[in-house]
């Protein structure tokens, strides 16, 4: 059987596409499918290294790879969790949500630590929700968007424009670069974006069920209630991407835990919730955590 796997040109990408391509292939073997994996290159308009945006482009990003699949150009894509918008498409479906990787986010400097970089150092990150959170910590340092390839903003960071750098430590494990952090945060000192550290399996809705059958095979049922939960908060909030919005549950035994925190953008402002439910109770956990930040006013606080 052949299957078509869209993938953007990107590095991250790439590498997103072959750890999936990796285990569909393991579990193919497993139930003595002869499978052909085809990796089908999908071009976007911000695929260039240094003009991929920021989060706020991942949406172009991901719609071109749904045209793509759509189009009956290739069977299934690739996607961080992360970067999905929160309404779902009538005409697509999450086949597979795979184990959460390390959803902790990393400093990249050339040497010093956040408390050792001097007062005025600039960080660069490519949310608002990692650069609020590390002024909150340094109010004392500037915040600066960064953009392209993560390749790209390590050219910038070698270049001087900026002295340090924020990103995901799955997508540096990604890219073979994980001693490029010289600190990695506990995920309460800079919460995870909603979903981070997650790769999913998209495809069409009408997929054959062989398909979908091997693709189930490797869902991973923790982490799906995790995501539920965690983008059940954002739903709530209307907050997407881009937002100042951390978000991060975490599987112990039967409890599933959930820590929400929203800022403004200066890192001055902050409201954090506490929360738990079973793993069956996951989308009313991330609602109810929603309504509890917006009856603090957390609305408020995402504007300013």
């Amino acid at each position: 059987m052949k299957v078509r796997l869209g993938t953007r040109a990107s590095g991250l990408a790439r590498a997103h596409s072959g750890f999936v391509t990796d285990r569909l292939a393991e579990v193919a073997s497993e139930a003595d499918t002869d499978l052909d994996i085809v990796v089908v290159p999908v071009t976007a308009e911000k695929d260039s290294p240094e003009g991929r945006s920021p989060r706020s482009g991942q949406g172009v990003l991901i719609a071109a790879l749904r045209v793509a699949l759509l189009s009956g150009e290739c069977d299934m894509v690739v996607h961080a969790l992360e970067d999905v918008p929160i309404e779902g498409h009538p005409e697509l479906a999450i086949q597979a949500i795979l184990k959460r990787r390390d959803a902790r986010d990393a400093l990249c400097t050339d040497g010093p630590l956040l408390a050792d970089l001097p007062a005025g150092a600039r960080i660069a990150a490519d949310s608002s929700r990692r650069t609020a959170q590390v002024l909150a910590l340094r109010p004392d340092l500037q915040a600066v968007e960064t953009a392209g390839s993560i390749d790209f903003q390590f050219e910038r960071l070698s270049g001087g424009e900026y002295e340090g750098l924020v990103l995901g430590k799955a997508d540096l494990d990604a890219v073979g670069r994980p001693h490029s952090a010289v600190q990695i945060f506990e995920v309460d000192d800079v919460v995870p974006a909603a979903g981070q550290g997650t790769l999913i399996v998209e495809t069409r809705a009408n997929a054959p069920e062989w398909l979908r059958s091997l693709l189930r095979a490797f869902d991973d049922k923790e982490t799906r209630s995790i995501a539920i939960a965690e983008r059940s908060v954002l739903e709530v909030l209307d907050a997407g991407t881009t937002s100042p919005v951390g978000v991060n549950a975490v599987l112990s035994g039967t409890s599933l835990r959930l820590h929400v925190r929203v800022l403004n953008r200066a890192g001055t402002l902050i409201l954090n919730d506490f929360s738990e439910a079973t793993p069956d109770h996951a989308r009313t956990l991330g609602r109810n955590a929603g309504l509890t930040i917006l009856g603090r006013g957390g609305a408020r606080l995402l504007k300013s």
